[in-house]
């Protein structure tokens, strides 16, 4: 019986209603980013969930590939239509210029030379790149990133390395509300703070994982005034011929 439930818990992200109903939030707001292209690619796609949301977006795209470090079981997942590809973020298989779009979300914190990414991102891209990073100004994202050792990235020093980078292109700005992740407990004196709010958060991902429950959750967690968990940036670049 206890096995059955940790196997519960532990479900396909596929089949989790919360991790799905905010990545939806965040695939709406990089889908409108993508409505000309016709050939797209995902860097850092991971289980490739992500991915699957943003073609369910926009199903009349040409192509739409997902590339990461490693092959994932559930990239032969029956899903929306897509190419699943081995690849480094840092050096891509691919020629320049290749996609009319590039997005990338959660790649960044991850690499060891995160300047390194970026300069490949706008390299493959034709029309447009899309960067989506969580904002470490976010207290949310500052305890998850204390308690799972990620390298986030604040608002300013986000701007600081898009514009070390790439400093031709006029990098905008925007956010959005969401959380898919599975939150840490609480483990330290100084988070006991945020404790009420992540407590309700696990008990959601762990114990509750139904629709209604993370869309409920999900609206209360866009009210408090914080500083935005993502920070979106999309700078538009001149055509070009591959």
């Amino acid at each position: 019986m206890f096995n059955r439930i940790i196997l519960w818990l532990k479900r396909s992200p596929f089949d989790d209603p919360w991790k799905v109903s905010q990545y939806e939030r965040l695939a709406h707001t990089v889908t409108t980013h993508l409505m000309d292209a016709r050939r797209v690619l995902d860097m850092g796609c991971g289980e490739g969930l992500f991915s699957s949301l943003i073609r369910k977006d926009i199903p009349d795209v040409e192509l739409l590939v997902g590339m990461d470090l490693a092959e994932e079981a559930t990239w032969g997942r029956p899903t929306y239509q897509m190419d699943y590809v081995v690849g480094d973020a840092s050096s891509p298989p691919f020629g320049s210029h290749s996609f009319d779009v590039v997005f990338t979300k959660d790649l960044l914190h991850h690499m060891d030379d995160p300047k390194e990414g970026i300069a490949a991102i706008v390299r493959l891209a034709r029309l447009r790149v899309v960067i989506v990073e969580a904002n470490l100004d976010n207290p949310i994202m500052a305890f998850y990133t204390r308690h799972n050792g990620d390298r986030h990235l604040s608002t300013s020093s986000f701007k600081k390395l898009l514009s070390e980078v790439a400093p031709d292109l006029e990098w905008q700005l925007d956010s959005v509300t969401a959380y898919p992740f599975y939150l840490p407990p609480v483990r330290s004196i100084s988070a006991l703070w945020v404790w009420p709010l992540t407590g309700l958060m696990l008990l959601a991902f762990k114990l509750g994982r139904f629709q209604h429950l993370a869309v409920v959750l999900g609206d209360l967690l866009d009210k408090p005034r914080w500083a935005p968990p993502f920070n979106v940036a999309v700078p538009n670049i001149a055509p070009r011929t591959t």
